[in-house]
């Protein structure tokens, strides 16, 4: 037993010690875990037909997907609070109603039954 206080450098000293002891990792064997890779979606551009156009619609979630489709105005052009919509007809007899959206105040877009247009945009299978 200690009859006299310890010295002020004593009194640290095992301060010091047990924060490096606390702080010491002990030895382990260098174990790499598999870490999750996180997918993020990439922009995709398709030109494709109607059949194609649903077809690639289903792998949303592994690319974010935007259509070019050509064809023809197969019906009349109703205006609806979302934009014009219109039935567009490919060559090879596919159908797929198509919606513009207008992006000012003008109407610069005349769209005319039976002609040809080229419509880019994404697909909603929900519709």
């Amino acid at each position: 037993y200690l009859t006299q206080a310890p010295s002020i450098q004593a009194a640290e000293q095992p301060s010091k010690l047990f924060l490096t002891q606390q702080t010491r990792k002990p030895d382990k064997p260098n174990i790499e875990r598999p870490t999750p890779k996180k997918i993020f979606p990439k922009k995709v551009f398709l030109s494709v037909n109607v059949h194609g156009l649903k077809r690639w619609s289903g792998y949303k979630e592994f690319f974010c997907p935007t259509f070019e489709i050509m064809g023809t105005v197969d019906s009349e052009v109703t205006e609806t609070n979302q934009g014009k919509s219109f039935i567009l007809k490919d060559g090879q007899g596919g159908i797929v109603e198509c919606i513009y959206f207008e992006s000012s105040e003008y109407d610069f877009v005349h769209i005319i039954r039976d002609k040809r247009y080229r419509c880019v945009g994404c697909y909603d299978t929900r519709s």
